[in-house]
């Protein structure tokens, strides 16, 4: 399993949490993900034989949220 804080831009409240989760744990091999729009990160845990960076980083961008 890998373990990454990513910097999200454009949280605002906990819907907006909400939302990034439901969105990355839609893809094959999420364990955890946990938004937090007061510091704008999101902590994921998730196996990287099943999913990448690449690829939750463009299921945050459907949701209409920055990646940095």
């Amino acid at each position: 399993m890998v373990e990454m804080n990513l910097k999200v831009e454009g949280m605002t409240c906990d819907h907006c949490e909400a939302s990034i989760a439901t969105g990355v744990n839609l893809l094959a091999g999420i364990d955890s993900i946990s938004a937090n729009h007061e510091d704008s990160t999101a902590f994921v845990r998730f196996d990287s034989n099943k999913t990448n960076l690449k690829e939750i980083s463009e299921a945050i961008a459907q949701r209409g949220f920055v990646v940095k």
